[in-house]
């Protein structure tokens, strides 16, 4: 898989240099979910961005009743827990490969170093999630 290219068409990462997708590439770990798999649970922390390279994922809520309410699915070259870069809160949603998916997943922790290193990196990366 070639991470630059794919992250440069990442709608979050659209307007990053060849070195901040470099940087970002370098901290990114590829990583495939089984059909069923969850990428993260409701009410648990947030602690990376999810980048789908390859399969489906679903979003959606538990009520407090057990239900289960589909938000929305992603795809190709969509991205979630993007808010987690803002905000501690636990996850109010749970996200669930809908087939066997491949992510590239960046943790927050890794994503704030390279934040350090690259100071428009941040600015560029929050105009996009605005």
């Amino acid at each position: 898989m070639d991470q630059i290219n794919f992250l440069e068409k990442v709608t979050l990462f659209k307007n990053l240099s060849r070195d901040e997708l470099e940087s970002l590439a370098s901290i990114s770990e590829i990583r495939i979910f089984e059909k069923g798999d969850f990428l993260f649970q409701q009410n648990t922390q947030p602690d990376s961005i999810f980048l789908i390279y390859q399969g489906d994922v679903v979003l959606f809520v538990t009520t407090p009743y057990g239900e289960k309410k589909t938000i929305t699915s992603f795809g190709k070259y969509d991205f979630l827990g993007e808010g987690s870069l803002m905000d501690d809160s636990p996850r109010s949603t749970s996200a669930k490969a809908e087939f066997d998916t491949t992510v590239l997943v960046l943790h927050n922790s890794d994503i704030r170093k390279i934040f350090k290193l690259h100071s428009l990196l941040s600015v560029k990366i929050f105009t996009q999630i605005i």
